[in-house]
């Protein structure tokens, strides 16, 4: 009888540790998941059409259990451009899958303000050479036709050539 009464106090327990640490501080509405699965008993085959019908009922921006991961989902057009003209939203997660050293990540390589310098730079560079502009197809098209001639042309003085 002592060994299923401190099953039963262990069992819960458990049970509200993993409840009262899921959520903590101000977070947005969403389901509640299973302790250490989450949510993720509960996704289809499809999750995409699952996350459409949770911001469906939870609105454009919900919170999620996904394993032993916390994510927020941002679901439609505005919240996501918003939550991206925001530095906090600059980079990288900070749970990197790839191993980096400690001079990687002082120098702000993967983040921070010398990436965002670095990218501004890169996007600036490539705007001035013409990536994104229509132009650039054309020049490519006229380039490739002018190549082609050229093929054509020395491909008849071969065949010449051998008769």
């Amino acid at each position: 009888m002592e060994l299923i009464t401190a099953l039963l106090i262990g069992s819960l327990c458990v049970l509200l540790f993993f409840l009262l640490s899921g959520k903590k501080g101000k977070t947005p509405p969403g389901p509640y998941g299973l302790p250490l699965v989450g949510y993720i008993p509960f996704m289809s085959s499809k999750p995409y059409v699952d996350l459409k019908e949770l911001g469906k009922k939870y609105g454009g921006v919900f919170s999620l259990q996904l394993g032993s991961q916390y994510c927020i989902i941002l679901d439609d057009y505005q919240s996501t451009k918003d939550a991206f003209a925001q530095d906090a939203f600059m980079g990288r997660p900070p749970e990197n899958l790839f191993d980096l050293k400690k001079a990687t990540l002082e120098t702000g390589a993967f983040n921070g303000l010398p990436w965002k310098e670095q990218r501004r730079f890169s996007l600036q560079m490539l705007k001035d050479l013409g990536f994104g502009k229509s132009h650039l197809e054309d020049m490519i098209k006229t380039s490739l036709q002018q190549h082609l001639k050229n093929y054509d042309r020395n491909d008849r003085r071969a065949n010449k050539r051998i008769k």
